[in-house]
């Protein structure tokens, strides 16, 4: 059986030394170049004047603006968080998209199959429809698939849900409610869950400090979305009752220097840490020296970080959002809290706080739901092959139909 030829279009994509954009996409595609050819075309980022070299895959960058002003896509956040922060940036925009579809344009009659991460990929490739004739499979994160119907990007997902002929989604839940939405394209819909780094289980949490200070740890980009204001009016509350901890707030973004002033006005500023973006392997440090993972996003699709915390042995503490439920109602590796006041994540951590053995026990079972289960990037990449070749096939049947 000859290789399979994977056309990967993303916006995020790690194309400098220690940079995080779009590193699960990395993962993936590392795995895929196992068994498949693989091509990424992403944004040049600041700085970049010709494509990257890698030792697997082939990465072709879209230029869109002098070498300098090419800051849309890889920064913290994104593009929404570029735009959001410059609205200049719009004028780069079109010319992005106009490069990227050039790119994929170029390059479809080169590879089997198209494969589109987030939704305004989705839509780019869906423009080319026509005139490419490839299978185009679209994967919808966190960030495409709000839980408020009158979102306006509802006009980008419906475009991809109708016009992509594969759609995937990172999670159960998401796909069951993308699918009671639109029960019209929910034949098209597949969840394959994103896998987790299994080096994070080589790393073992350690408790010995938990009865002294309680360490507390969030990893994600500091943007509005990932609600970090919420956590530290909780734990604002949590120093007033006398508790002790220490958090460590790893990434970086727009929303950082906001944070540090909201850290001095709860009055916890001595009590947090802002660590910056760290190497994988640097955060697999700092988890297994903290007790409990927080998160208290609005909004997640299956969050990877959340799957790392659990292989190291981390409770977790996270909002009641679909994508967290689905982790943690499985594995029982901690608690979820109303998004209402920041009293219930207060009452939370303080109960736990009074009650280390707890704290423990989560840990022990969200590493032992990991071990046991199929999370590696490898299992990922081959349900996503599986999908492409069942695709192809069908799509020779088609055409073999039509004469």
């Amino acid at each position: 059986m000859s290789k399979l030829r994977i056309l990967v279009v993303t916006t995020s994509y790690p194309i400098k030394k220690g940079s995080v954009s779009g590193i699960f996409v990395k993962s993936l595609v590392s795995s895929m170049t196992k068994k498949a050819d693989v091509t990424v075309v992403t944004p040049a980022d600041k700085g970049e004047k010709g494509d990257v070299s890698s030792g697997t895959e082939k990465i072709l960058l879209c230029h869109y603006a002098p070498p300098r002003f090419q800051s849309l896509a890889h920064e913290p956040g994104g593009i929404p968080a570029k735009l959001r922060n410059n609205r200049m940036q719009l004028f780069f925009v079109p010319l992005l998209l106009a490069s990227m579809m050039w790119r994929v344009f170029l390059e479809s009659r080169k590879h089997d199959i198209i494969f589109c991460n987030w939704a305004i990929t989705g839509f780019m490739v869906i423009l080319l429809k026509a005139v490419i004739k490839k299978p185009i499979v679209t994967t919808l994160r966190g960030e495409d698939v709000k839980p408020n119907p009158v979102s306006k990007n509802q006009w980008l997902l419906r475009i991809c849900l109708k016009y992509s002929d594969k759609i995937v989604l990172v999670s159960n839940e998401m796909c069951e409610q993308l699918a009671k939405e639109y029960p019209q394209y929910a034949f098209k819909m597949q969840t394959i869950c994103n896998g987790v780094d299994l080096s994070f289980l080589d790393q073992e949490c350690r408790f010995d400090s938990v009865d002294s200070m309680l360490r507390l740890v969030v990893v994600g980009s500091l943007i509005p979305r990932k609600n970090h204001i919420y956590i530290f009016q909780a734990l604002s509350i949590i120093k007033k009752r006398g508790g002790f901890f220490q958090l460590d707030v790893i990434g970086d973004g727009e929303e950082l220097n906001t944070l540090i002033e909201q850290a001095v006005k709860y009055e916890i500023s001595e009590n947090v840490v802002f660590q910056g973006t760290l190497a994988p392997e640097n955060v697999a440090n700092v988890l297994s020296t903290s007790h409990i993972f927080l998160t208290a996003s609005l909004h997640e699709g299956r969050p990877n970080t959340v799957l790392e915390a659990m292989a190291v042995g981390l409770c977790v503490i996270a909002s009641d959002i679909s994508g967290h439920r689905e982790l943690i109602n499985g594995s029982e590796c901690g608690e979820l809290f109303e998004l209402g006041s920041s009293e219930s994540l207060a009452n939370s951590l303080y109960a736990l706080l009074q009650d280390p053995k707890k704290i423990r026990a989560y840990g022990r079972n969200g590493k032992q739901y990991v071990s046991s289960s199929s999370f590696s990037w490898d299992d990922c990449s081959v349900a996503y092959l599986e999908l492409f070749r069942q695709m192809i096939k069908q799509k020779l049947v088609d055409g073999l139909g039509q004469y």
